[in-house]
């Protein structure tokens, strides 16, 4: 009989230690006392580094078991949260384009900033932030015009984001308010995942149209205020500073409407 009951400590510390195992499966770990951390990312068009809107994301662990799923936001940005340290992909399916499989590693710390491109099954070449071209683009020097487009072409028809960064840091040098080449520049440095120098050409541009449109109140060039707007929205759509734009531009589209209706005939 006592050496039953010595046997039995010992067979309690076998039931505890495997329990403990089975809570412990492999990958991921979510459970328990451990931190928990976040994985932050925007989901773009591979051809137009447009934001894509509504697209199903899922989380997948390394097992192969998906996790969650998360559909972007209008700026195309989507969040997994309460996740433990591991290995987990993220998964896009969306019909007309190629899947997306990204692995994304947490170590001890959230991944913030992760910007995923999709590509259309037939993808075609679309230079879109040179055409159609502006105004203001048209009253700039043809050097700085020209070094833009060949950084156009080196960014959307051969893919080449690094190759293209020398030709906008020209375009801008030829013309320092050349706001859409520091667009450019921002798409060139965030497809080379240099998110820091994106952000701050992205800045810029918004700052110079800002400036312009300001320049353009001034001096109640309407139509031209207009065009300034309507490319701050395109650039900053969710902006601090949106609402208070698409405001002023419904007021300056009234004001266009009235000048045309009381001019004489």
């Amino acid at each position: 009989m006592p050496r039953r009951l010595a046997l039995v400590p010992v067979f309690l510390f076998f039931c505890l230690n495997l329990s403990a195992q089975q809570r412990t499966g492999p990958g991921p770990s979510r459970g328990g006392l451990s931190q928990k951390y976040s994985i932050r990312g925007q989901l773009r068009s591979n051809e137009t580094s447009q934001p894509l809107e509504m697209v199903k994301v899922q989380l997948v662990a390394s097992g192969g078991e998906t996790m969650a799923i998360q559909f972007t936001r209008s700026n195309g940005e989507f969040e997994f949260s309460g996740l433990g340290s591991g290995v987990y992909r993220i998964a896009v399916d969306l019909e007309g384009y190629q899947p997306l499989r990204e692995n994304v590693e947490i170590t001890n710390g959230s991944r913030y900033g992760v910007t995923l491109f999709l590509t259309r099954t037939t993808s075609q070449p679309q230079p879109e932030p040179s055409d159609p071209i502006s105004a203001h683009e048209l009253a700039l020097p043809q050097k700085a015009r020209d070094s833009r487009q060949k950084g156009d072409e080196r960014l959307f028809q051969k893919a080449d984001p690094r190759g293209s960064i020398p030709y906008f840091e020209k375009a801008i040098f030829q013309a320092p308010g050349y706001y859409e080449a520091y667009f450019d520049l921002g798409l060139a440095h965030l497809r080379s995942s240099e998110n820091e120098l994106a952000e701050q050409s992205f800045r810029k541009s918004i700052e110079l149209n800002l400036l312009l449109a300001n320049i353009h109140i001034r001096k109640r060039n309407y139509p031209a205020l207009l065009e300034d707007l309507d490319t701050y929205l395109k650039l900053k759509p969710d902006g601090p500073e949106s609402d208070h734009v698409r405001t002023m531009r419904q007021k300056v589209e009234l004001a266009l409407a009235d000048a045309r209706n009381n001019s004489p005939q």
